[in-house]
């Protein structure tokens, strides 16, 4: 990889969000069903629990909530 390449985005399984962030497994998959919570990847249209997160999109959905 050169300098000027990204590295790969860091995906995270739903049990390491919620090592990070104060919420629940359930509470994450209330907000998916919901279209609310961080943005995630389903890996498997037909299977609802194959869910990864985009850590830098966790990061940048949390930001939303700064207050100046």
């Amino acid at each position: 990889m050169t300098g000027t390449q990204k590295p790969l985005p860091r995906l995270m399984t739903p049990a390491e969000v919620t090592k990070v962030l104060p919420v629940s497994e359930r509470t994450l998959e209330n907000w998916r069903l919901r279209g609310f919570g961080p943005p995630f990847i389903r890996l498997d249209a037909l299977a609802r629990h194959k869910v990864v997160y985009d850590w830098h999109a966790v990061e940048a959905w949390l930001d939303t909530f700064k207050r100046p």
